[in-house]
């Protein structure tokens, strides 16, 4: 009866493994397109048989390999059979997960057990760095994981979210900087020892100058916020909250003031909005209290013209407000009626041109 020699295949296991180390160490720089090819889960494995005199075997036999969590006893994490190994001059190779798919995450100590023809090989051996190389596929350190697929972690191995960030310091958790340019700085940093929390967001430029701004090469602070907590629009010298040099334009809405009212039309200085194309000779009623503007000119037809203003509040309006007499044909000038509201007025003449006026409310 042939008797398989434990001991040499475990020592000839362990130079081999090391110099499958050395082979992967060599494909590593191999063109960036095999990076994006899926890592295999495959472990080259190769073994030395022989009897019990220490001639080295030949012809074919049954092997079955194991991995364990421990090096005796211990939880079996996985196993593969092969039939018909071929095995010459004591020389055989096979590739561990080319089976029963080698899925596991090695993230700790693997031990590999095998049995050949029936007999278990011991001790069993511990898998080193070949195997590891799998894990390739989702960067894991001491702190951070990368995961092929799911949540990525930074400062934590168990995140929680698609991206989670975590710091246990006041130390920044992000940062943007050029040290070429030495006020140009960007970083996100928690006022609070266990990271993010509701209201604790500070940004912060290099230096220790708590102004943030956002510019271009162009426009170097377009926008900026001061220490005091004024912010700047076209200016890094905000005097107010909110300072803005330029033109500021509402699309849709208007402006709510202090009071709670909402303006959404220009104030035009304390007057309301302007009714234009007031007609000579034409009754109106006021909407508010305001002044009728309008401006006159003798026609040239006589050497003197009149212009006459009615208002009341009966309709037509009687009361004459402005009556305007013997004025030279050459003159000319704006006029500003004051009128109550609810009153009715008109504008007319003698030899005189008027021209559509205005009513101007008060606010």
């Amino acid at each position: 009866m042939v008797k398989l020699r434990k001991i040499i295949l475990r020592r000839f296991f362990v130079p081999l493994l090391s110099s499958l180390v050395l082979l992967v160490s060599s494909i590593v720089p191999l063109p960036s397109s095999i990076v994006y090819a899926a890592v295999p889960h495959l472990i080259n494995y190769q073994g030395r048989l022989t009897d019990s005199s220490g001639v080295p075997l030949n012809g074919s036999y049954n092997l079955t390999f194991r991995i364990y969590d421990a090096e005796t006893a211990g939880s079996l994490l996985w196993q593969e059979a092969h039939s018909g190994v071929v095995i010459q001059k004591g020389i055989f190779s096979i590739l561990l997960g080319s089976v029963t798919d080698l899925s596991l995450a090695f993230d700790r100590p693997y031990f590999l057990e095998i049995v050949v023809a029936g007999e278990v090989m011991n001790p069993r051996q511990r898998i080193t760095s070949v195997g590891y190389a799998i894990t390739a596929e989702a960067v894991k350190g001491v702190g951070n994981v990368f995961p092929g697929s799911g949540n990525v972690g930074i400062g934590t191995t168990a995140p929680d979210v698609l991206l989670q960030v975590q710091k246990n310091t006041d130390a920044a958790l992000f940062r943007l900087a050029n040290p070429a340019w030495a006020n140009w700085d960007f970083k996100i940093q928690s006022s609070s020892p266990y990271g993010l929390q509701p209201g604790s967001l500070v940004v912060v430029p290099l230096s220790g100058n708590t102004d943030f701004g956002i510019g271009s090469q162009v426009v170097p602070m377009a926008f900026v916020v001061k220490n005091s907590g004024n912010v700047g629009i076209g200016t890094t010298s905000p005097g107010q909250k909110l300072t803005v040099a330029g033109v500021i334009e509402s699309t849709n809405g208007g402006i709510k003031f202090p009071d709670g009212t909402v303006q959404t039309s220009a104030g035009n200085n304390g007057w309301g909005a302007v009714e234009t194309g007031k007609i000579r000779d034409t009754v109106y009623q006021a909407s508010s209290d305001g002044f009728i503007k309008f401006h006159y000119e003798g026609d040239g037809a006589n050497n003197y013209f009149t212009v006459t203003v009615y208002c009341d509040v009966s309709t037509p309006p009687a009361t004459i407000v402005l009556n305007i007499l013997s004025y030279p044909r050459e003159t000319r000038d704006d006029k500003l009626i004051p009128v109550k509201k609810n009153s009715y007025y008109k504008i007319t003449g003698t030899d005189v041109v008027i021209p559509n006026y205005e009513f101007w409310p008060i606010n």
